[in-house]
C-alpha cells in the first residue's frame, strides 16, 4: 500500500492529499515533491483521457479469463438517487485504489474512439429527447422512427424500452414483445420493461408469460400500487379470456375445459337450472324445485354479462318460455334480467311465438308488478319488431299507456316513458296519439319535470318527434303547462352551473349568465333536446304567446352566449318567435342582447343557425336601441364581410336588410360601408348571381351607397368603365320592369315573355304557393309514370279522362298531358287531361301553356271544391305531392272520389312514406281498397287504389 502525504500548492489551494508508492523516500523533501508532482500531472492526464487505468496482475491469475469475461448484469432495481453516478470523490478509493491499477498511455487510435463513442451517446440521446417530444404529441409512428434512429447510433435499454411503448400504441404488440426482452438483456433491472411487456404480451393472448412480467415488476418494486393494480388487471383479463373459451366451446357443443375455481361454477349452475326448468315439462316432480332454480337464474343473470351471453348460447330464454307459457312473474323477471344490455337473448325473445300478444294484453293488467315486467320487455322489443306498434294501435292499449304517463304511479310511469319514447318514431303511432292529446301534454310535462335525467331525456326526445313529426299533433301538445315545464327545465339545468355574470334592468329584470359548458354531457344534451322541441312547438302562434306571458325571454336570452350547439338552438327558437311576435326581438334589444346575438352571427359557420341569426337581427332592425348598440359594438365591418357568396339565399337578405338599416340609422356608418375595399364591387357581383327578394334586398343596399360621393368613387375604382356602364343599363332595365309588372303592363315591354294580363309565362314562381310542392314535382321521371298510368286506363273507354288536382305551375300535369297525346299505345283512345285550381289567374296560365305546347286534350278547370266543376268522371285520379299542400286534405279526397268512376283509380304519390301513409288510411276509411304500391319512382312512394 502506499502512504499518504499532504501537497501545499503555490497556487493558495487547499491541501490536496495524494498516494505515494512506497519506493518513495518520505524523509526526503525533493523525491517527494517530485513524486507528488508525478502523481498530480497523472491525475489531470487521466482526466484529459491520455492515460487509462489498468489492473494489475497478481501472481496466478488467469489473464484470459479476467480479460475476456463479461460481467452479468446485476438484478437490483432501479437506483432512486443518480448522484452518485456522476460525482467524483478523490478521497474515495474503496474503488479505484492506486497502487492496485497501473496507468497506461491511451494511443491515439483508442482517443478517436471514444470521442466517436461520446457522440453516439450524445445523438442517441438527442434522438430520444425528439421520439419522447413526438410521442407527448401522439405522433407514435414519427416516435417509433426517432427512437430506432438513436438505437442505430448507440443502444440503449431506455431506447428499446421507449420504442416498445410507441408500439404499443401503434397496435405492434410482436415487436414491442421484441423491444422490451432487448431492453431486459441491457437493464435486467427495468421496471417499464416489464411492465410494457405483459402489455404487449396480454395483447397476443400470452397470459400466463404475462402475468409473469406483471409479478416481476412488483418484486423490482415492491411498495408501488400501480404495479398492484397492472397485475390484478392481467390476472382479470386472463380470467376474461378463460371464461370466453367456456362460452365458444359451449356453442360448438363441447365440454368445458378446466377454470380457476369459482368461474366455471357459474356456468355449471346456470345450465343445471335450465335443465332442472326444462325437465319440469315431462316430470311433475321436478316442478317442486322450480321456483328455487329460477329464482336461482335470476341471481346469476344479474350479476354477470358473461352470465347472460352463455344464457344465450344454450337457449335458455327458449327454454323458459316453452315451459311456462302462462303469466308467470319470476319467469318473466328471469326473461328480463336475461334480456338487459344482452342482444342475444332479446332476439330469442324475437321468436317466441304469442309474446307480443301477451305482454301487449298485460298492459291492462290490474297487478302494477305484473305490468312492469310486460313494460320492461316491451322496451327490448319495440325498436326489433314494427308489429308490437301495430299490435298495440289495434285496441285500447295506446290509450292506456298514455293515460299511465299522466296519471300511473312512478314504478310504471318511467317505463311507460321508455316505450312511448320508442313509439314515438312511428308515425302511424303519432297519427293516433291526436286523440289523446290531452292526457299525453299533461304527461309529457309531468315526465320532463321527473327527478331522473334518464326520465327527463325521453321525455324531451318523445316530445321532440311528435311535435316535429305530426303538425296536427304539434298544435295540440302546444300547452301552456308544457311552455312553463320546458321554462323551468331550461332555468333549472343553468342554475346548475356556476356563474359569470348578473346584468339587471329597470323594472326588476335581471338576466343570469352561466358557464354552460360546465354541464355534464348527458345533461347538455336535455338542454339541447329541449330547446329543439321547443323550436318545433313554436310552429304555434299559441305556444310563443305563452312564452310571452311568462317572460320566457329572461331565461332564453343568456342561451345566445352558450356553447355553440345550445346557442344555435336557442337561435332557431328566437328565430321562429320573431315571425310571430314582437316581443323577442324587444328583448334582445332592451335587455342588452345585442352583443350576445351579433356574436352568435359573428361566430356560426354558413348554414340554419347563422340564418336563425341573422333573422332574428333582421326582426330587431326596426328598434332603435338596437341600432345604436350596433353602432357603439363597432361591428358594420364584420357584418359587410358576411355579405358573401357562401350565405343562403334567406341568409344575406336578412343580413343585407340589417346593414342597409344600421347605415339608414347613422350616416357615419353608411360613409364606413361606402370606404370598404371591394365592397361596391362584390355588391354588384351579387346582385348579378340572385335573384326575386334576394336581389332586391340586394339593390337597396346597394342603391344606399351609390347615393353617396364615396360610394360611387369606390365603385368606380374597383370596376372598368364598360363594366359601371353595363351595370347602370342592367339595373334601369330591371327597375323598369318591376314597375311594369306591378302596374300589369310587362307584356309590352316583353310580349314573349309576358301574356295579356302582364302575369310571366315561364317564370312559375309568381304562381307557386308552396315552392318545395313545386320543386318536387320537378323530380318526378314523368315518362315513367306515363307508361304505368298507361296500363291503368281502360282500353273499352274511347275518350278517358285523366284528372290531376291542385296541378300548380303544371309541372307534371303538362307534361304527361303532352305525353298521352304522342304516345302511339294511347292515340286512338284520345285520354283527355284535366288540370284542376282554384285561383283563375292559375288557370289562365295553365291554359296558355298548354296552346303554347299544342296539348289540345288539356283542359285546365277552375274548382274551388274538390273537382265539382270538371265536367266528366275521372278514370284516373291523381294526387301527387298534395297531402301537406291542402288545409282539409280527408274531406278533399272523399269529395274527389265522387268524381271517380267505379272502376277508377286513385293514385297518390308522395315523397315521404309516412305522409303516403296518412293518405291511404283516409282513402282506405273512404271506401277504397289497395291495387298496387309499385316501387315506380326514385325519391317517390306510389300507391294505386279503387273504388269498393
Amino acid at each position: 500500500m502506499g502512504r499518504s502525504t499532504q501537497v501545499q500548492e503555490w497556487s493558495g489551494l487547499p491541501v490536496r492529499e495524494v498516494q505515494l508508492g512506497d519506493e518513495v523516500d518520505v524523509n526526503n523533501p525533493d523525491a517527494v515533491a517530485k513524486a507528488a508532482e508525478r502523481v498530480l500531472i497523472d491525475k489531470e492526464r487521466l482526466a484529459r483521457g491520455e492515460l487509462k487505468k489498468v489492473k494489475k496482475i497478481s501472481p496466478g491469475t488467469n489473464i484470459e479469463a479476467s480479460s475476456g469475461a463479461k460481467a452479468a448484469p446485476i438484478s437490483t432495481g432501479h437506483m432512486t438517487n443518480y448522484d452518485g453516478w456522476y460525482r467524483f470523490d478523490d478521497e474515495d478509493d474503496t474503488d479505484t485504489k492506486e497502487d492496485e491499477y497501473d496507468l497506461v498511455e491511451v494511443s491515439e487510435e483508442e482517443r478517436q474512439q471514444e470521442a466517436i463513442q461520446k457522440q453516439a451517446r450524445s445523438n442517441a440521446l438527442s434522438y430520444k429527447e425528439k421520439g419522447n417530444d413526438l410521442f407527448k404529441k401522439g405522433d407514435y409512428a414519427g416516435a417509433d422512427k426517432a427512437y430506432s434512429s438513436g438505437l442505430r447510433h448507440f443502444p440503449t435499454a431506455t431506447l428499446f424500452a421507449n420504442r416498445a411503448q410507441a408500439r404499443l400504441k401503434l397496435d405492434q404488440s410482436v415487436r414491442a414483445e421484441a423491444d422490451c426482452t432487448k431492453a431486459l438483456v441491457l437493464d435486467a433491472g427495468m421496471c417499464k420493461a416489464y411492465v410494457r411487456r405483459s402489455t404487449a404480451r396480454q395483447n397476443l393472448k400470452k397470459f400466463e408469460e404475462a402475468l409473469a412480467d406483471a409479478r416481476a415488476a412488483r418484486k423490482l418494486e415492491p411498495g408501488n400500487k400501480e404495479l398492484k393494480r397492472i397485475q390484478r388487471a392481467v390476472e382479470a383479463a386472463q380470467l376474461e379470456h378463460e371464461y370466453d373459451q367456456v362460452l365458444i366451446t359451449a356453442a360448438d357443443g363441447g365440454a368445458a375445459p378446466d377454470l380457476p375455481e369459482g368461474t366455471a361454477q357459474e356456468l355449471q349452475d346456470i345450465k343445471k337450472s335450465v335443465g332442472i326448468v326444462a325437465a319440469a315439462a315431462t316430470d311433475p316432480e321436478q316442478r317442486k324445485g322450480v321456483k328455487t332454480q329460477l329464482t336461482k337464474l335470476k341471481r346469476l343473470l344479474k350479476s354477470s354479462e358473461r352470465n347472460r351471453d352463455y344464457f344465450a348460447l344454450i337457449k335458455g330464454v327458449q327454454t323458459v318460455l316453452d315451459v311456462y307459457t302462462e303469466d308467470n312473474l319470476l319467469v318473466l323477471s328471469v326473461v328480463v334480467e336475461a334480456c338487459r344490455k344482452n342482444e342475444h337473448n332479446v332476439n330469442a325473445l324475437c321468436k317466441s311465438p304469442g309474446i307480443v300478444d301477451f305482454l301487449v294484453k298485460t298492459i291492462r293488467d290490474r297487478r302494477v308488478a305484473v305490468i312492469a315486467i310486460a313494460l320492461d320487455l316491451l322496451q327490448y322489443l319495440i325498436p326489433k319488431m314494427k308489429t308490437v306498434c301495430t299490435r298495440i294501435r289495434q285496441g285500447p292499449y295506446l290509450e292506456t299507456m298514455v293515460l299511465m304517463l299522466a296519471k300511473a304511479p312512478p314504478s310504471l310511469h318511467e317505463r311507460v316513458v321508455t316505450c312511448l319514447q320508442l313509439m314515438s318514431t312511428d308515425a302511424r303511432v303519432r297519427f293516433d296519439m291526436r286523440s289523446h292529446a290531452g292526457a299525453l301534454a299533461e304527461g309529457l310535462a309531468r315526465a320532463t319535470a321527473s327527478a331522473s335525467s334518464e326520465v327527463q331525456r325521453e321525455a324531451v326526445e318523445m316530445a321532440l318527434n311528435l311535435a316535429g313529426g305530426d303538425d296536427k299533433l304539434c298544435s295540440l301538445l302546444a300547452t301552456e303547462t308544457l311552455a312553463q315545464t320546458y321554462i323551468e327545465l331550461v332555468g333549472n339545468e343553468a342554475e346548475t352551473t356556476p356563474e359569470v355574470r348578473r346584468v339587471e334592468f329597470a323594472g326588476g329584470a335581471e338576466l343570469v349568465y352561466r358557464d354552460l359548458s360546465r354541464l355534464r354531457q348527458e345533461r347538455a344534451h336535455v338542454l339541447l333536446t329541449t330547446l329543439k322541441a321547443m323550436h318545433a312547438l313554436c310552429a304555434e302562434p299559441k305556444f310563443v304567446a305563452f312564452l310571452d306571458n311568462m317572460d320566457a325571454w329572461l331565461v332564453l336570452l343568456p342561451m345566445l352566449a352558450a356553447p355553440a350547439d345550445l346557442m344555435g338552438a336557442s337561435l332557431q327558437v328566437f328565430q321562429r318567435c320573431v315571425a310571430v311576435s314582437n316581443h323577442p326581438s324587444s328583448a334582445v334589444a332592451e335587455l342588452g342582447g345585442t352583443e350576445d346575438l351579433v356574436n352568435a352571427a359573428l361566430t356560426c359557420r354558413a348554414g340554419a343557425n347563422q340564418d336563425a341569426a341573422f333573422a332574428v337581427m333582421r326582426a330587431c332592425s326596426d328598434i332603435p336601441v338596437f341600432l345604436n348598440s350596433l353602432k357603439g359594438m363597432g361591428v358594420v365591418k364584420q357584418l359587410a364581410d358576411l355579405i358573401v357568396d357562401g350565405v343562403s339565399d334567406t341568409g344575406l337578405a336578412n343580413i343585407c336588410w340589417v346593414v342597409t338599416a344600421v347605415a339608414q340609422f347613422d350616416t357615419s356608418i353608411l360613409t364606413e360601408l361606402c370606404n370598404l375595399k371591394g365592397f361596391g364591387k362584390r355588391l354588384v357581383k351579387l346582385w348579378y348571381s340572385h335573384t326575386g327578394r334576394t336581389q332586391n334586398t340586394i339593390e337597396v343596399l346597394l342603391n344606399k351607397v351609390m347615393e353617396t360621393e364615396d360610394g360611387s368613387r369606390t365603385l368606380a375604382e374597383g370596376m372598368e368603365e364598360a363594366q359601371i356602364l353595363k351595370f347602370v343599363g342592367d339595373l334601369r332595365a330591371k327597375r323598369q320592369m318591376d314597375v311594369a309588372v306591378a302596374t300589369g303592363g310587362a307584356n309590352i315591354l316583353n310580349p314573349a315573355k309576358y301574356g295579356p294580363s302582364g302575369v310571366p309565362l315561364s317564370e312559375d314562381s309568381l304562381l307557386v304557393e308552396d315552392e318545395q310542392r313545386d320543386a318536387d314535382l320537378a323530380k318526378i321521371d314523368s315518362e315513367k309514370l306515363h307508361r304505368y298510368l298507361s296500363t291503368l286506363l281502360p282500353r273499352s273507354d274511347p275518350n278517358p279522362a285523366v284528372v290531376d288536382l291542385h296541378s300548380g305551375t303544371g309541372r307534371l300535369a303538362l307534361s304527361l298531358a303532352g305525353l298521352f297525346a304522342s304516345s302511339a299505345a294511347t292515340a286512338d283512345t284520345g285520354v283527355h287531361f284535366y288540370g284542376v285550381e282554384k285561383e283563375p289567374q292559375k288557370v289562365e296560365y295553365l291554359s296558355r301553356r298548354a296552346a303554347q305546347q299544342n296539348i289540345v286534350r288539356f283542359t285546365a278547370v277552375q274548382s274551388e271544391n274538390a273537382i265539382d266543376s270538371v265536367p266528366v268522371s275521372a278514370d284516373i285520379l291523381l294526387f301527387v305531392g298534395l297531402w301537406m299542400a291542402l288545409e282539409e286534405p280527408v274531406e278533399t279526397l272523399k269529395q274527389s272520389l265522387k268524381k271517380l268512376k267505379s272502376n277508377g283509380k286513385l293514385c297518390l304519390i308522395e315523397d315521404d312514406p309516412n305522409i303516403l301513409l296518412r293518405a291511404k288510411k283516409a282513402a282506405l276509411e273512404g271506401g277504397c281498397a289497395i291495387v298496387a304500391q309499385p316501387e315506380l319512382l326514385q325519391d317517390h312512394y306510389v300507391c294505386i287504389l279503387t273504388k269498393v
